[in-house]
Protein backbone atom coordinates (compact mmCIF):
# COMPACT_ATOMS: atom_id res chain seq x y z
CA UNK A 1 0.00 0.00 0.00
CA UNK A 2 2.86 2.44 0.98
CA UNK A 3 4.17 1.58 -2.67
CA UNK A 4 0.89 2.40 -4.06
CA UNK A 5 0.76 5.74 -2.41
CA UNK A 6 4.61 6.26 -3.59
CA UNK A 7 3.66 5.67 -7.15
CA UNK A 8 0.47 8.12 -6.74
CA UNK A 9 2.70 10.95 -5.40
CA UNK A 10 4.59 10.34 -8.20
CA UNK A 11 2.59 10.44 -11.13
CA UNK A 12 0.55 13.15 -9.09
CA UNK A 13 4.23 15.07 -9.33
CA UNK A 14 4.90 14.05 -13.01
CA UNK A 15 1.17 15.79 -14.01
CA UNK A 16 1.94 19.06 -12.20
CA UNK A 17 5.13 19.60 -14.01
CA UNK A 18 3.52 19.55 -17.17
CA UNK A 19 0.60 21.68 -15.63
CA UNK A 20 3.60 23.89 -14.37
CA UNK A 21 5.67 23.70 -17.63
CA UNK A 22 5.60 27.94 -18.12
CA UNK A 23 7.78 29.69 -15.61
CA UNK A 24 6.24 32.75 -15.42
CA UNK A 25 2.87 30.33 -14.77
CA UNK A 26 4.78 28.41 -12.05
CA UNK A 27 5.74 31.66 -10.01
CA UNK A 28 2.09 33.34 -9.90
CA UNK A 29 0.81 30.10 -9.03
CA UNK A 30 3.17 29.07 -6.26
CA UNK A 31 2.86 33.17 -5.00
CA UNK A 32 -0.84 32.15 -4.91
CA UNK A 33 -0.86 29.20 -2.83
CA UNK A 34 1.24 31.27 -0.63
CA UNK A 35 -0.85 34.22 -0.23
CA UNK A 36 -3.81 31.14 0.36
CA UNK A 37 -1.54 29.60 2.90
CA UNK A 38 -1.16 32.84 4.95
CA UNK A 39 -4.69 33.54 4.83
CA UNK A 40 -5.58 29.78 6.27
CA UNK A 41 -2.77 29.11 8.68
CA UNK A 42 -3.27 32.62 10.05
CA UNK A 43 -6.71 32.10 10.60
CA UNK A 44 -6.96 28.34 11.91
CA UNK A 45 -3.25 27.91 12.74
CA UNK A 46 -0.81 25.26 11.63
CA UNK A 47 -2.30 22.23 13.07
CA UNK A 48 -5.72 22.95 11.95
CA UNK A 49 -4.81 24.10 8.50
CA UNK A 50 -5.16 21.16 5.73
CA UNK A 51 -2.93 20.87 2.68
CA UNK A 52 -6.44 20.14 0.74
CA UNK A 53 -7.99 22.80 2.13
CA UNK A 54 -5.15 25.40 0.68
CA UNK A 55 -5.33 23.43 -2.63
CA UNK A 56 -9.24 23.59 -2.92
CA UNK A 57 -8.77 27.54 -2.37
CA UNK A 58 -5.75 28.22 -4.04
CA UNK A 59 -7.58 26.56 -7.17
CA UNK A 60 -4.70 24.08 -7.87
CA UNK A 61 -4.56 20.47 -8.16
CA UNK A 62 -2.87 18.54 -4.96
CA UNK A 63 0.06 17.41 -6.78
CA UNK A 64 0.82 20.90 -8.00
CA UNK A 65 0.92 22.00 -4.38
CA UNK A 66 3.25 18.86 -3.69
CA UNK A 67 5.15 20.09 -6.57
CA UNK A 68 5.96 23.68 -5.42
CA UNK A 69 5.84 22.43 -1.54
CA UNK A 70 7.16 18.98 -0.50
CA UNK A 71 5.05 18.95 2.99
CA UNK A 72 2.74 21.67 4.93
CA UNK A 73 5.78 22.13 6.98
CA UNK A 74 7.70 23.74 4.38
CA UNK A 75 4.74 25.92 3.07
CA UNK A 76 4.13 27.10 6.17
CA UNK A 77 7.84 27.95 6.69
CA UNK A 78 7.53 29.74 3.34
CA UNK A 79 4.37 31.50 4.48
CA UNK A 80 5.83 33.12 7.68
CA UNK A 81 9.18 34.02 6.06
CA UNK A 82 7.52 36.09 3.30
CA UNK A 83 4.91 37.30 5.26
CA UNK A 84 7.73 38.90 7.74
CA UNK A 85 10.21 39.62 5.11
CA UNK A 86 7.01 42.34 3.81
CA UNK A 87 7.11 43.84 7.11
CA UNK A 88 10.87 44.31 6.65
CA UNK A 89 10.72 45.83 3.16
CA UNK A 90 7.89 48.37 4.67
CA UNK A 91 10.39 48.83 7.65
CA UNK A 92 13.00 50.12 5.21
CA UNK A 93 10.38 52.74 4.05
CA UNK A 94 10.74 53.92 7.45
CA UNK A 95 13.38 56.50 5.69
CA UNK A 96 10.68 57.93 3.51
CA UNK A 97 8.36 58.70 6.72
CA UNK A 98 11.67 60.89 8.34
CA UNK A 99 12.26 62.65 5.39
CA UNK A 100 8.48 64.01 5.50
CA UNK A 101 9.51 65.48 8.35
CA UNK A 102 8.59 62.72 11.39
CA UNK A 103 10.69 62.66 14.44
CA UNK A 104 13.27 65.52 13.27
CA UNK A 105 12.37 67.81 16.47
CA UNK A 106 12.71 66.72 19.75
CA UNK A 107 9.59 68.85 20.96
CA UNK A 108 7.17 67.05 18.53
CA UNK A 109 7.62 63.32 19.31
CA UNK A 110 4.44 62.18 21.30
CA UNK A 111 2.63 63.83 18.39
CA UNK A 112 4.85 62.13 15.82
CA UNK A 113 4.91 58.97 17.62
CA UNK A 114 0.77 58.97 16.90
CA UNK A 115 1.10 59.59 13.25
CA UNK A 116 3.63 57.24 12.94
CA UNK A 117 1.70 54.91 14.27
CA UNK A 118 -1.12 55.47 12.28
CA UNK A 119 0.85 55.49 9.14
CA UNK A 120 2.85 52.77 9.87
CA UNK A 121 1.65 50.06 12.60
CA UNK A 122 -2.23 50.01 11.61
CA UNK A 123 -1.22 49.29 7.88
CA UNK A 124 0.10 46.00 8.78
CA UNK A 125 -2.07 42.82 7.40
CA UNK A 126 -3.90 41.08 9.81
CA UNK A 127 -3.17 38.25 8.41
CA UNK A 128 0.72 38.67 8.78
CA UNK A 129 0.49 39.53 12.40
CA UNK A 130 -2.07 36.72 13.33
CA UNK A 131 0.98 34.16 11.08
CA UNK A 132 3.24 35.77 13.31
CA UNK A 133 1.71 34.97 16.42
CA UNK A 134 1.27 31.55 15.49
CA UNK A 135 4.41 30.98 14.32
CA UNK A 136 6.05 32.16 17.74
CA UNK A 137 4.02 29.50 19.10
CA UNK A 138 4.98 26.44 16.26
CA UNK A 139 8.56 27.66 16.79
CA UNK A 140 8.62 26.04 20.34
CA UNK A 141 8.78 22.53 18.93
CA UNK A 142 10.24 23.56 15.62
CA UNK A 143 13.62 24.33 15.21
CA UNK A 144 13.54 25.54 11.22
CA UNK A 145 10.65 27.75 11.96
CA UNK A 146 12.86 29.08 15.27
CA UNK A 147 15.62 29.84 13.12
CA UNK A 148 13.95 31.74 10.38
CA UNK A 149 11.82 33.73 13.39
CA UNK A 150 15.38 34.61 15.50
CA UNK A 151 17.33 35.65 11.57
CA UNK A 152 13.79 37.79 10.90
CA UNK A 153 13.88 39.57 13.92
CA UNK A 154 17.51 40.32 14.15
CA UNK A 155 16.93 42.13 10.88
CA UNK A 156 14.33 44.04 12.02
CA UNK A 157 16.20 45.22 14.97
CA UNK A 158 19.03 45.96 13.19
CA UNK A 159 16.36 48.43 11.14
CA UNK A 160 15.23 49.47 14.26
CA UNK A 161 18.84 50.50 15.74
CA UNK A 162 19.92 52.69 12.59
CA UNK A 163 16.10 54.38 13.17
CA UNK A 164 17.16 54.67 16.66
CA UNK A 165 21.04 56.45 15.75
CA UNK A 166 19.34 58.53 13.38
CA UNK A 167 16.76 60.21 15.90
CA UNK A 168 19.67 60.02 18.83
CA UNK A 169 22.20 62.34 15.98
CA UNK A 170 19.02 64.96 14.81
CA UNK A 171 16.78 65.49 18.16
CA UNK A 172 19.36 64.29 21.25
CA UNK A 173 16.39 61.37 21.87
CA UNK A 174 18.05 58.53 23.93
CA UNK A 175 21.10 60.77 24.42
CA UNK A 176 24.13 59.40 26.12
CA UNK A 177 22.81 55.63 24.82
CA UNK A 178 25.84 53.77 23.10
CA UNK A 179 24.93 51.43 20.02
CA UNK A 180 24.69 48.63 22.22
CA UNK A 181 22.59 50.10 24.51
CA UNK A 182 20.61 51.18 21.35
CA UNK A 183 20.46 47.57 20.49
CA UNK A 184 18.88 46.83 23.50
CA UNK A 185 16.34 49.34 23.45
CA UNK A 186 15.46 48.48 19.61
CA UNK A 187 14.63 44.66 21.40
CA UNK A 188 12.42 46.29 23.62
CA UNK A 189 10.67 48.20 20.96
CA UNK A 190 9.98 45.00 19.16
CA UNK A 191 8.68 43.34 22.25
CA UNK A 192 6.11 45.95 22.61
CA UNK A 193 4.97 45.17 19.16
CA UNK A 194 4.74 41.49 19.46
CA UNK A 195 2.21 43.03 22.57
CA UNK A 196 0.23 44.70 20.35
CA UNK A 197 -0.01 41.72 17.90
CA UNK A 198 -1.45 39.92 20.67
CA UNK A 199 -4.04 42.98 21.78
CA UNK A 200 -5.05 43.16 18.39
CA UNK A 201 -5.74 39.56 17.92
CA UNK A 202 -7.71 39.59 21.36
CA UNK A 203 -10.04 42.27 19.98
CA UNK A 204 -9.14 44.91 22.58
CA UNK A 205 -9.93 48.48 21.57
CA UNK A 206 -8.00 50.15 18.82
CA UNK A 207 -7.85 53.54 20.24
CA UNK A 208 -6.51 52.25 23.94
CA UNK A 209 -3.70 49.92 21.78
CA UNK A 210 -2.46 53.18 20.24
CA UNK A 211 -2.53 55.05 23.65
CA UNK A 212 -0.41 52.18 25.30
CA UNK A 213 2.11 52.03 22.39
CA UNK A 214 2.39 55.67 21.83
CA UNK A 215 3.32 56.63 25.84
CA UNK A 216 5.18 53.62 26.37
CA UNK A 217 7.51 54.58 22.82
CA UNK A 218 7.78 57.74 24.04
CA UNK A 219 8.80 57.23 27.71
CA UNK A 220 11.23 54.64 26.06
CA UNK A 221 12.79 57.77 23.79
CA UNK A 222 12.92 60.31 25.96
CA UNK A 223 15.28 57.97 28.13
CA UNK A 224 18.38 60.09 28.98
CA UNK A 225 21.29 58.67 30.65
Amino acid sequence: MKNDLNTRNSVDKELAKKENSKPKKSENQKEKIIRTAIKKFSKKGFSNTSMDEIAKESKVSKGLLFYHFNSKEELYVQALAQGIDSTLDFADKLTEIAEAGLFQKKENLFQDLEKYYDLVVTKREKDLERLWLDGMLEAKKNSKLKKILIEREEKLMKIGVELLKAGRETTNMLEGHSDAELMEVAKGLLALYKGIMLEKSIGKNPKEIKKSWVRIAYSVYMTSK
